[in-house]
């Protein structure tokens, strides 16, 4: 009994912790994470395309030489056995004497991405309605277009964000190269990790505001964005280490490479989940909008799945 009571001290001490932590063991983390990660590994290969093709592009009109950076980190990072393929198609991308061709290989690209991410930022949407445990109420055509907007933005935001985590230091060099002087602003911006970190905020900002359909105040969706940039950043970081460090097509082929990266983005998805999760903890108690809005609209509060 004495254990007993020296929690309920505790729980009364630390609400917010204890809140958190119960709201973690009602709502599937896991399974909510897994099927948005899966579902974004169905956009994958469109995003290499995609940005195989706007890598032609850009080297063909803006004089740019982002094809021979891209063949070098495909050569030092890439396993083995992927590396014959991105080289061809990085290699086509560039040889291409069209350039409408070009453009219809990366709407082709961009179509497809764009369907296999909004499957994935579906779920992500759904996720955060279920831990804020209100019912989306809007509209069909409201829905996808939240996803697509939010896939096509957001997506945009994180890939750019992971660049610059993984070439952010050779960016900036080519930058300062091109303007014949070193920036201390572009340095801190590109190679040092900021410019990646206010990407990513401003992505994962917008999907906590826009994905759970309830009024809330502005400040109570900072504390998951800041939570959810810094988790996200460092597994980047540890991503990007462990590609320098082993190289995971040795023992399991082209398998080992998918599978860390469905590892990365399952972390992703559950940083993003418990996030939403710390958000609406904070928010239920604290957030006098939506507390007053649920408390005058009872019905839109959906019981946890069992």
């Amino acid at each position: 009994m004495e254990w007993r009571t020296a929690v309920e001290r505790m729980r009364s001490s630390w609400p917010v912790v204890f809140g958190i932590v119960d709201a973690v063991k009602r709502h599937k983390v896991s399974m909510l994470a897994k099927q948005a990660a899966y579902s974004l590994l169905y956009a994958l290969p469109a995003m290499i395309a995609l940005l195989v093709s706007l890598t032609g592009l850009l080297d063909r009109y803006a004089g740019t030489d982002i094809s021979s950076t891209l063949l070098r980190e495909i050569d030092e990072r890439v396993p083995e056995e992927l590396q014959p393929l991105l080289e061809s198609l990085v290699q086509h991308a560039v040889d291409q004497q069209s350039g409408s061709s070009a453009a219809i290989g990366v709407i082709v690209a961009l179509g497809v991405a764009l369907w296999g991410g909004a499957g994935g930022t579906g779920a992500l949407v759904y996720a955060c309605n279920r831990v804020f445990d209100v019912s989306d109420t809007r509209s069909y055509v409201a829905r996808k277009l939240l996803t697509l907007s939010l896939t096509l933005g957001g997506g945009a935001l994180v890939i750019a964000s992971f660049i610059l985590v993984v070439l952010g230091e050779r960016i900036g060099d080519w930058i300062a190269e091109k303007i014949g002087r070193s920036s201390s602003l572009i340095d801190l911006l590109v190679s040092n990790g900021l410019g990646a970190a206010l990407l990513l905020f401003v992505a994962v900002g917008a999907l906590y505001w826009f994905a759970p359909d309830v009024p809330r105040s502005r400040r109570w969706v900072l504390p998951g964005t800041v939570l959810v940039t810094v988790a996200t950043l460092l597994a980047f970081l540890a991503f990007d280490l462990l590609m320098r460090l082993v190289d995971p097509g040795s023992a399991y082929g082209t398998a080992g490479s998918v599978l860390i990266l469905l590892w990365l983005l399952y972390l992703v998805s559950v940083f993003v989940v418990f996030g939403g999760i710390v958000n609406a903890v904070l928010s239920d108690r604290y957030d006098a909008c939506m507390i007053a809005y649920l408390d005058s609209h009872p019905e839109r509060r959906h019981p946890p799945l069992p």
